[in-house]
Protein backbone atom coordinates (compact mmCIF):
# COMPACT_ATOMS: atom_id res chain seq x y z
CA UNK A 1 0.00 0.00 0.00
CA UNK A 2 1.18 3.46 -0.63
CA UNK A 3 2.60 5.41 2.37
CA UNK A 4 -0.29 7.94 3.02
CA UNK A 5 -3.94 6.97 1.93
CA UNK A 6 -4.64 9.33 -1.73
CA UNK A 7 -7.78 10.92 -2.59
CA UNK A 8 -8.79 9.62 -5.93
CA UNK A 9 -11.42 11.62 -8.00
CA UNK A 10 -12.71 8.59 -10.17
CA UNK A 11 -14.56 9.06 -13.38
CA UNK A 12 -16.40 6.41 -15.12
CA UNK A 13 -17.13 4.74 -11.90
CA UNK A 14 -20.18 3.47 -13.21
CA UNK A 15 -19.29 1.13 -15.21
CA UNK A 16 -17.50 -1.73 -14.57
CA UNK A 17 -14.23 -1.53 -14.49
CA UNK A 18 -14.86 1.90 -12.89
CA UNK A 19 -16.93 -0.29 -9.73
CA UNK A 20 -13.55 -2.32 -9.43
CA UNK A 21 -11.63 0.53 -8.96
CA UNK A 22 -13.71 1.95 -6.27
CA UNK A 23 -13.83 -1.26 -4.20
CA UNK A 24 -9.92 -2.12 -4.75
CA UNK A 25 -8.87 1.49 -3.72
CA UNK A 26 -11.10 1.53 -0.34
CA UNK A 27 -9.86 -2.35 0.45
CA UNK A 28 -6.27 -0.37 0.11
CA UNK A 29 -7.23 2.44 2.47
CA UNK A 30 -7.71 5.26 -0.08
CA UNK A 31 -10.44 7.46 -0.58
CA UNK A 32 -12.83 8.07 -3.96
CA UNK A 33 -14.52 10.50 -5.19
CA UNK A 34 -17.08 9.47 -8.01
CA UNK A 35 -18.27 12.07 -10.55
CA UNK A 36 -20.67 10.65 -12.40
CA UNK A 37 -24.00 11.39 -14.29
CA UNK A 38 -26.66 9.03 -12.59
CA UNK A 39 -25.35 8.40 -9.18
CA UNK A 40 -27.79 5.79 -8.22
CA UNK A 41 -25.98 3.50 -10.39
CA UNK A 42 -23.22 3.87 -7.77
CA UNK A 43 -25.13 1.25 -5.14
CA UNK A 44 -21.86 0.77 -2.62
CA UNK A 45 -21.63 3.10 0.43
CA UNK A 46 -18.76 3.56 2.60
CA UNK A 47 -17.42 6.12 4.34
CA UNK A 48 -14.58 6.96 2.12
CA UNK A 49 -16.46 6.66 -0.92
CA UNK A 50 -18.55 9.61 -2.30
CA UNK A 51 -20.65 10.03 -5.33
CA UNK A 52 -21.13 13.52 -6.87
CA UNK A 53 -23.40 14.02 -10.15
CA UNK A 54 -21.67 16.20 -12.85
CA UNK A 55 -21.43 17.40 -16.03
CA UNK A 56 -18.38 15.87 -17.63
CA UNK A 57 -18.31 18.61 -20.45
CA UNK A 58 -18.23 21.46 -17.55
CA UNK A 59 -14.57 21.85 -16.95
CA UNK A 60 -15.31 24.63 -14.09
CA UNK A 61 -17.73 22.21 -12.22
CA UNK A 62 -14.99 19.86 -12.53
CA UNK A 63 -12.22 21.94 -11.29
CA UNK A 64 -13.95 22.95 -8.04
CA UNK A 65 -14.48 18.46 -7.41
CA UNK A 66 -10.85 17.99 -7.97
CA UNK A 67 -9.49 20.23 -5.27
CA UNK A 68 -7.54 18.67 -2.70
CA UNK A 69 -7.34 15.34 -4.45
CA UNK A 70 -3.71 13.77 -5.58
CA UNK A 71 -4.65 12.43 -8.32
CA UNK A 72 -7.50 11.28 -11.36
CA UNK A 73 -8.71 8.03 -12.39
CA UNK A 74 -10.58 7.76 -15.52
CA UNK A 75 -12.26 4.63 -16.20
CA UNK A 76 -14.38 6.79 -19.00
CA UNK A 77 -15.55 4.81 -22.14
CA UNK A 78 -18.08 4.07 -24.89
CA UNK A 79 -19.62 1.01 -25.43
CA UNK A 80 -18.99 -1.53 -28.74
CA UNK A 81 -19.09 -0.96 -32.59
CA UNK A 82 -19.98 2.58 -33.38
CA UNK A 83 -21.02 3.86 -37.55
CA UNK A 84 -19.68 7.02 -37.58
CA UNK A 85 -16.68 8.51 -35.84
CA UNK A 86 -16.90 9.84 -31.97
CA UNK A 87 -15.03 12.96 -29.91
CA UNK A 88 -16.27 11.30 -26.78
CA UNK A 89 -12.80 10.72 -26.04
CA UNK A 90 -10.69 13.85 -26.66
CA UNK A 91 -13.94 15.75 -25.82
CA UNK A 92 -13.98 14.78 -22.07
CA UNK A 93 -9.82 14.40 -21.61
CA UNK A 94 -9.72 18.14 -22.72
CA UNK A 95 -12.31 18.62 -20.04
CA UNK A 96 -10.69 17.10 -17.41
CA UNK A 97 -6.85 18.32 -18.39
CA UNK A 98 -8.68 21.88 -17.91
CA UNK A 99 -9.99 21.36 -14.88
CA UNK A 100 -6.62 19.70 -13.46
CA UNK A 101 -4.47 22.76 -14.68
CA UNK A 102 -7.07 25.26 -12.67
CA UNK A 103 -6.36 23.27 -9.61
CA UNK A 104 -2.75 22.61 -9.96
CA UNK A 105 -3.25 18.47 -10.17
CA UNK A 106 -0.91 16.78 -11.85
CA UNK A 107 -1.31 12.99 -11.91
CA UNK A 108 -3.79 11.33 -13.98
CA UNK A 109 -4.02 7.53 -14.69
CA UNK A 110 -6.62 6.93 -17.85
CA UNK A 111 -7.28 4.00 -19.62
CA UNK A 112 -7.77 3.08 -23.00
CA UNK A 113 -7.30 0.02 -25.09
CA UNK A 114 -5.08 -2.34 -27.20
CA UNK A 115 -5.28 -1.44 -30.71
CA UNK A 116 -5.29 2.16 -30.74
CA UNK A 117 -3.07 2.34 -33.55
CA UNK A 118 -1.17 -0.36 -35.82
CA UNK A 119 2.10 -0.83 -35.12
CA UNK A 120 4.63 -3.81 -36.86
CA UNK A 121 4.46 -6.02 -33.09
CA UNK A 122 0.72 -6.39 -33.50
CA UNK A 123 -0.63 -9.90 -34.18
CA UNK A 124 -2.92 -10.57 -37.12
CA UNK A 125 -5.89 -10.58 -34.33
CA UNK A 126 -5.04 -6.96 -33.49
CA UNK A 127 -4.78 -5.89 -36.87
CA UNK A 128 -7.48 -7.96 -38.61
CA UNK A 129 -10.05 -8.43 -35.31
CA UNK A 130 -9.96 -6.13 -32.49
CA UNK A 131 -10.21 -3.34 -34.75
CA UNK A 132 -11.86 -4.43 -37.11
CA UNK A 133 -14.98 -4.46 -34.56
CA UNK A 134 -14.48 -0.84 -32.90
CA UNK A 135 -12.29 0.54 -35.16
CA UNK A 136 -14.04 4.06 -34.79
CA UNK A 137 -14.02 4.08 -31.04
CA UNK A 138 -10.08 2.88 -30.86
CA UNK A 139 -9.75 5.76 -33.49
CA UNK A 140 -10.88 8.42 -31.27
CA UNK A 141 -8.85 6.65 -28.06
CA UNK A 142 -6.11 7.38 -30.35
CA UNK A 143 -6.74 10.78 -30.65
CA UNK A 144 -7.21 11.14 -26.83
CA UNK A 145 -3.53 9.58 -26.45
CA UNK A 146 -2.22 11.95 -28.98
CA UNK A 147 -3.73 15.22 -27.02
CA UNK A 148 -1.77 13.80 -23.76
CA UNK A 149 1.54 13.13 -25.58
CA UNK A 150 1.60 16.47 -27.75
CA UNK A 151 -0.51 18.53 -25.13
CA UNK A 152 -0.11 17.68 -21.75
CA UNK A 153 3.59 17.79 -20.94
CA UNK A 154 3.37 19.65 -18.03
CA UNK A 155 0.45 16.81 -16.37
CA UNK A 156 2.11 13.54 -15.39
CA UNK A 157 -0.02 11.35 -17.44
CA UNK A 158 -0.35 7.36 -17.70
CA UNK A 159 -2.50 5.72 -20.16
CA UNK A 160 -3.10 2.19 -19.48
CA UNK A 161 -3.97 -0.22 -22.91
CA UNK A 162 -5.90 -2.99 -21.54
CA UNK A 163 -6.54 -6.45 -23.38
CA UNK A 164 -9.93 -7.38 -24.06
CA UNK A 165 -12.11 -6.94 -20.55
CA UNK A 166 -13.69 -9.85 -18.47
CA UNK A 167 -15.61 -9.68 -15.53
CA UNK A 168 -13.39 -12.58 -13.86
CA UNK A 169 -12.24 -12.45 -10.43
CA UNK A 170 -9.52 -10.02 -9.43
CA UNK A 171 -5.77 -12.23 -9.85
CA UNK A 172 -2.35 -11.98 -8.64
CA UNK A 173 -0.63 -12.88 -11.94
CA UNK A 174 2.31 -10.71 -12.71
CA UNK A 175 1.77 -8.20 -15.33
CA UNK A 176 3.73 -8.21 -18.96
CA UNK A 177 4.21 -4.56 -19.70
CA UNK A 178 4.54 -2.90 -22.87
CA UNK A 179 5.59 1.00 -23.49
CA UNK A 180 4.75 3.23 -26.08
CA UNK A 181 3.27 -0.30 -28.29
CA UNK A 182 -0.32 -0.49 -29.17
CA UNK A 183 -0.23 -4.15 -27.59
CA UNK A 184 1.33 -6.95 -25.86
CA UNK A 185 3.77 -8.44 -28.64
CA UNK A 186 2.81 -12.44 -28.61
CA UNK A 187 3.70 -13.26 -31.88
CA UNK A 188 1.07 -15.25 -32.89
CA UNK A 189 -2.95 -15.62 -33.46
CA UNK A 190 -3.78 -18.10 -31.02
CA UNK A 191 -2.64 -15.64 -27.72
CA UNK A 192 -5.21 -15.14 -24.77
CA UNK A 193 -5.93 -11.45 -25.59
CA UNK A 194 -8.31 -11.05 -22.67
CA UNK A 195 -7.59 -9.47 -18.89
CA UNK A 196 -10.10 -9.15 -15.59
CA UNK A 197 -11.53 -5.32 -15.21
CA UNK A 198 -10.11 -6.53 -12.10
CA UNK A 199 -6.72 -6.58 -12.62
CA UNK A 200 -6.46 -3.83 -14.53
CA UNK A 201 -7.93 -2.23 -11.59
CA UNK A 202 -5.36 -3.80 -9.72
CA UNK A 203 -2.68 -2.41 -11.96
CA UNK A 204 -3.90 1.17 -12.36
CA UNK A 205 -3.85 1.25 -8.16
CA UNK A 206 -0.62 0.03 -7.91
CA UNK A 207 1.02 2.66 -10.47
CA UNK A 208 -0.81 5.53 -8.52
CA UNK A 209 0.36 4.26 -5.40
CA UNK A 210 4.12 3.47 -6.54
CA UNK A 211 3.89 7.30 -9.14
CA UNK A 212 5.61 4.49 -11.75
CA UNK A 213 5.07 5.29 -15.74
CA UNK A 214 4.44 9.34 -15.59
CA UNK A 215 3.92 10.47 -19.36
CA UNK A 216 3.80 7.52 -20.86
CA UNK A 217 1.59 5.16 -22.61
CA UNK A 218 1.74 1.42 -22.13
CA UNK A 219 0.01 -1.58 -22.91
CA UNK A 220 -0.25 -4.74 -19.97
CA UNK A 221 -1.86 -8.05 -20.12
CA UNK A 222 -1.24 -10.90 -17.55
Amino acid sequence: MATKPLKIVLFGATGNSGLQVIQQAIERGHSVKALVRTPHKVEMQHQNLKVVKTNIYDAEALSSELKDCDLVLSCLGIRGKMPSGTSFYIDTMRSITTAMRKTNVKRMIAMSSWGTYRHPSSSCFIDYGFRFIIARVLDSMREMELFLEHDCQDLDFTVVRPAGLTDHPVTDKEFKVEVDCPCVPQGWCGSNFSIPRADVARFMLDTAESYSFPKTCLSIMT
